[in-house]
């Protein structure tokens, strides 16, 4: 998953993409500037979307279509292989898709505004979120929303791995087994080791009370996104990409 976040806050502007983090000045930042100057780029091979919902599921079985931006990536990706040689400045966008902050207004597919202090735009070309906070907890608040819409199903799979409990989740099929014994056996931590670290990171200074606050209001969004899903009838039903 990508995700484009700004955050607009007194004193500085922290812009975060994959691989790009800038700091500057509150005073320089307009809503959807590019702070990438037109050289941002990036691409994810499967797509944005890791979600389908039941109907999707089904439309793949009877018709083979896939969910919106599932797999609308490959075709760019694939040419990579045989193309690299031809690969410039000029060429760029052949293989990459732009990643600079904004969605032109013509070009969004949807916004959502799951807390006061950030909007989520994502883009019709990709799906996108462009996640714009004017607090630092609101935007970490916005991109665990966005993250949940888009990779829920592979959070909470990679959640059961780290705890041992694939196998009772989703069957104890040999791979299920192998991955999370692979797991355990470079991380073999006991539910009270893991809250010590937890404490060690709260008791290490202000960098880590803050890194804290910053998951901890991440978390919050993944939550709300699933509070709003379960208003809504067989939301939930998904697979991952």
């Amino acid at each position: 998953m990508r995700r484009r976040i700004q955050t607009l806050a007194v004193g500085a502007v922290a812009v975060l993409t994959a691989g790009l983090v800038q700091i500057s000045p509150a005073s320089a930042a307009v809503p959807g500037n590019d702070y990438c100057a037109g050289q941002c780029n990036d691409i994810l091979p499967p797509g944005e979307n890791g979600n389908a919902t039941l109907a999707e599921i089904l439309a793949n079985k009877a018709f083979g279509t896939q969910p919106a931006h599932a797999d609308d990536q490959l075709g760019k990706y694939a040419d990579l292989a045989g193309g690299h040689k031809t690969l410039t400045t000029d060429t760029i966008g052949k293989f990459f898709n732009d990643s600079s902050f904004g969605v032109p207004a013509d070009q969004v597919a949807s916004t959502a505004k799951p807390r006061d202090d950030v909007t989520i735009t994502r883009d019709k070309a990709t799906g996108v979120p462009h996640i714009q906070g004017t607090t630092r907890s609101g935007t970490e608040f916005g991109a665990g929303y966005a993250a949940a819409q888009d990779r829920l199903w592979l959070m909470d799979i990679m959640r059961r791995v780290g705890r041992g409990q694939l196998t009772s989740y989703a069957g104890g099929a040999p791979a299920n087994r192998e991955l999370e014994q692979s797991f355990f056996a470079s991380a073999p931590y006991t539910e009270a080791e893991l809250q010590q670290q937890i404490d060690a990171v709260a008791a290490s200074g202000a960098r880590g009370r803050q890194g804290l606050a910053d998951a901890q209001a991440y978390i919050e969004g993944i939550n709300k996104y699933i509070t709003d899903s379960l208003r809504v009838p067989n939301k939930l039903i998904t697979c991952g990409a």
